[in-house]
């Protein structure tokens, strides 16, 4: 007596495909920058309109000549300890990640078509 099994993965090799995760990733990397934006400073309104992502979704970055000292909290000489805006400070992407990240779960789940 032979038993014969066939296993049909084409459906799910389509839903894991490269084109889909790229898509998840797009979907949830706008979210991010939408929800990052409110922790960003934005003392003279410079450093908030120039958050990015990379076309393919991987990096979501902010492109100003002291984005890198503020994101830090220092410059190797100045330790910035006051916010203007309410609610800002360095490392916006810890405090959005820590409110946000179940939201950006669901918009790579959605945005991959799973």
């Amino acid at each position: 007596m032979s038993i014969s099994i066939q296993v049909d993965l084409k459906g799910a090799k389509k839903k894991l495909s490269d084109h889909n995760i790229r898509r998840g990733r797009i979907a949830m990397s706008s979210q991010i920058l939408l929800d990052s934006d409110q922790y960003v400073p934005n003392r003279e309104g410079h450093l908030r309109p120039s958050g990015h992502m990379s076309r393919d979704g991987k990096e979501v970055s902010w492109n100003t000549v002291y984005a890198r000292a503020q994101f830090y909290g220092k410059n190797g000489i100045v330790t910035f300890r006051k916010y203007t805006t309410p609610g800002t400070g360095k490392r916006w992407d810890e405090k959005a990640k820590a409110i946000h990240m179940t939201d950006w779960v669901q918009r790579f789940v959605k945005g991959a078509g799973f």
